[in-house]
């Protein structure tokens, strides 16, 4: 399966639970400061998709 179909079917899946709660314009904002983040911090991207990373660790990275 092509990654921008997948990409493209969480989007979609996203924004619909985001309009369905009323969320809108709250998930937008966390999306784009998570884009911002990956942006200054390229290594942020390698350690979410690090399998050794545990999910705490990963939370706390993102908070």
């Amino acid at each position: 399966m092509d990654i921008g179909t997948i990409s493209s079917r969480y989007a979609k899946a996203l924004f619909s639970l985001a309009k369905d709660k009323g969320q809108e314009s709250r998930v937008y904002n966390d999306m784009k400061m998570l884009a911002d983040s990956f942006s200054m911090e390229p290594e942020l991207r390698g350690a979410l998709s690090n399998p050794i990373v545990s999910v705490p660790e990963k939370v706390k990275l993102l908070t």
